[in-house]
């Protein structure tokens, strides 16, 4: 009898939480693809500077840092509305060469950061390089450190992605795969089927990394949730985002967290526990097949809340990352000058 009453109590909270949240979450307004958001500018980087393929703020939520395609970590203090050198992946970078020329292809410069995350708990600022592996710098900026451009003997393909359990400081973060070497032609990506991607792990304790999941179909992007409990991962060529089980009796497992209507990139938690996603979707419609790229934003049970298009100020474009803080809905791209901003 006292197990059963347990069990019921059990039940009974379980369904008022979910009835809460559901509640909770039918207040937000989703944005639907007519919609226009009040507001949009652009941050330009500095001259020669391009891709900012993906932001990390600060704890305050005033500053972020991002890398870009000539091998630097910029930093822009959102109070001074200005961007700053504040790292390098390479200590083989001119700058006299590379700081005053657009460089866009991988093999113009010795590395190419791309995903950067923030340890909250020292303000390291941990760096994803296709070229240079994963990679590390304190707070002062300078050099970053690279820690492994390998697991297990095997060379990383293309580092792309990365975020941070803050309960651990476990380092989570992706290779996207072989095509990524080949091209950042998106019909070429799509086309290929490729299958090599990688979810891995660091830990700054033990200094070992670990291989969690392998033939990811394109592993662009990753987040874990807010309780530590998953950690989610874009699969860009098979249009889903997986689920890798961190904590709890699934734990090592792995499902299908969503399948998605495009190519899912960058994920980025929000501070609500949910997921902003950037997705690109093919307009086979045109003469000319065209991106449209889109912003999801998903909650922890796979379900979409919000969407909204970015067509108007980036198709074509390859949108990397958006994500939202007290500022806006900050949006990055592989190839663009500037990052973009929108209010509501």
């Amino acid at each position: 009898m006292a197990l059963a009453i347990q069990t019921f109590q059990y039940k009974f909270i379980v369904t008022s939480l979910w009835l809460v949240y559901c509640v909770f979450i039918t207040s937000y307004h989703v944005v639907g693809a007519d919609d226009q958001l009040a507001y949009f500018a652009k941050l330009n980087l500095p001259r020669g500077a391009m891709g900012p393929d993906s932001l990390a703020f600060n704890k305050k939520g005033d500053e972020f840092y991002t890398g870009v395609t000539n091998g630097r970590i910029l930093k822009y203090e959102l109070a001074n509305h200005a961007f700053v050198d504040f790292a390098s992946t390479s200590p083989l970078r001119n700058r006299a060469i590379s700081d005053n020329r657009n460089d866009t292809k991988l093999g113009q410069v010795p590395c190419r950061p791309l995903g950067v995350a923030i340890n909250f708990n020292n303000d390291d600022l941990y760096i994803t390089d296709a070229i240079c592996g994963l990679a590390v710098v304190g707070s002062g900026g300078g050099v970053a450190t690279t820690i492994a451009n390998s697991a297990n003997g095997i060379p990383f393909l293309f580092p792309d992605s990365i975020d941070i359990d803050t309960q651990t400081e476990t380092v989570y973060f992706t290779d996207a795969g072989a095509i990524f070497q080949k091209t950042l032609n998106v019909a070429e990506i799509l086309s290929s089927g490729d299958t090599s991607g990688k979810l891995l792990k660091y830990d700054p304790q033990t200094k070992q990394i670990t291989v969690l999941l392998t033939e990811l179909s394109g592993a662009t992007g990753v987040a874990v949730s807010a309780d530590g409990a998953f950690v989610l991962v874009s699969e860009y060529i098979a249009k889903q985002i997986r689920r890798y089980w961190i904590r709890g009796p699934l734990a090592g497992t792995s499902d299908i967290f969503i399948e998605l209507a495009g190519s899912p990139d960058n994920i980025k938690r929000t501070m609500f526990g949910d997921f902003w996603v950037a997705v690109s979707m093919m307009d086979l419609q045109q003469p000319l097949p065209s991106l449209v790229p889109w912003g999801q934003r998903i909650n922890p049970f796979g379900i979409i809340l919000e969407n909204f298009s970015l067509e108007v100020q980036y198709r074509n474009a390859i949108v990397s990352e958006v994500q939202e803080n007290a500022w806006g809905i900050f949006v990055g791209t592989l190839l663009g000058s500037f990052v973009g901003i929108y209010r509501r």
